[in-house]
């Protein structure tokens, strides 16, 4: 709230003694901690203070990446952040080392999640005996629905989770 009403530097009394907690109860070593840490990067970056937030920065980065790994968006946030901040010190070559690290792990990422078996289901290489089943089968569910609807009849909780759990 502070930093949005321009007081910076009651923000950062407030963001340091937030770091402090988190560090007594929950350990340097913890996303929390890590996020804080993130917050002061950012509230520095506001202020200009480019060496004070690559310093939260660069914690924070470290702790991410040994806590939750590199492919965890917060890792990947902190990546951005530190390419950003550089971009804005006018360190293009550097900010564009940490997009390229933060884009390299995204793009491994989608690829993973592509070669997912459930994302390489493909309906046209079922056989056509399967297709037609579950095309009356979904039919079938329809048709009963539909006339349960005609006639006002209520769906049964045995009808209902036997619809509901009908592949469409």
């Amino acid at each position: 709230l502070l930093q949005a009403m321009g007081d910076q530097p009651g923000a950062l009394t407030y963001y340091e003694q937030a770091l402090k907690i988190r560090r007594k109860v929950q350990g340097e070593e913890h996303p929390d901690t890590a996020a804080s840490l993130n917050k002061l990067g950012g509230l520095m970056q506001s202020m200009e203070d480019y060496p004070g937030a690559r310093k939260f920065f660069e914690q924070s980065l470290a702790i991410n990446r040994q806590v939750l790994g590199d492919a965890h968006p917060a890792t990947i946030a902190s990546l951005n952040n530190l390419g950003n901040l550089l971009q804005a010190m006018g360190d293009q070559p550097g900010a564009r080392s940490y997009f390229e690290r933060a884009l390299v792990v995204t793009q491994k990422k989608r690829a993973e999640k592509q070669s997912e078996p459930a994302a390489r289901f493909n309906f046209r290489e079922l056989p056509l005996r399967t297709k037609l089943a579950l095309a009356a089968i979904v039919v079938l569910s329809f048709a009963v629905v539909g006339w349960q609807i005609l006639t006002r009849q209520s769906l049964g909780p045995t009808e209902l989770n036997w619809f509901l759990a009908t592949p469409s």
